[in-house]
């Protein structure tokens, strides 16, 4: 058995996009960078985000988490990037990733980061009821717990063109039981890509 869901996540860096022809082929969703730490906005974002509405793919926005700074801070730049374009439909995303040199997650441990990053999620579903709210995270934060285990979870799959493809593909061998991994991205995958055939 093989569930997936095709998405992209863009920002400033991946500049203007075809968004009809990324829905050609095969994308469902799309994340636009909306802001970053407790101060950072993504100049694309507006741009990113009316497109990817007007294309008709599932729409969202994300900030990449500094887990060694306020969350308090860092929900209010999300909550505040982000409000005038979200709504019906809308999901919102943690990324929840550590730079290169360790930067995002200096002086705090793995414990600590997966406090702060439950504290985001939920801050962030209280500003937006009844829109949904995830995270956006890599094998390793994953594999060290540093990601909240009740939110939508998308896994990112990188590739070189002009947008990262963030796309989950879980295969179930034969009556094997999923795992909880597994099982907890299927779940994903229904709840955000409600459209997909």
């Amino acid at each position: 058995m093989t569930d997936t869901c095709r998405g992209i996540d863009v920002s400033s860096h991946q500049g203007d996009q075809d968004w009809s022809v990324h829905k050609e082929n095969g994308v469902v969703f799309a994340f636009a960078k909306a802001s970053e730490g407790q101060r950072s906005r993504d100049g694309q974002f507006s741009t990113h985000i009316r497109g990817i509405r007007e294309s008709g793919l599932v729409p969202g926005a994300y900030h990449f988490g500094w887990p060694n700074q306020p969350v308090e801070a860092e929900v209010s730049n999300y909550v505040a990037a982000v409000r005038p374009y979200s709504g019906s439909g809308f999901v919102h995303w943690l990324d929840l990733e550590r730079y290169p040199d360790g930067r995002n997650y200096s002086g705090v441990s793995d414990v600590q980061i997966r406090s702060w990053a439950e504290q985001w999620v939920s801050l962030v579903g209280k500003a937006f009821p009844d829109q949904r709210v995830g995270a956006y995270s890599s094998g390793t934060d994953i594999g060290r717990g540093r990601v909240p285990e009740d939110v939508p979870l998308c896994m990112q799959r990188r590739r070189r063109q002009s947008s990262r493809l963030c796309q989950v593909v879980v295969r179930c061998s034969g009556s094997s039981p999923p795992t909880p991994l597994q099982d907890r991205i299927l779940t994903s995958i229904s709840a955000i890509c409600p459209l997909q055939p």
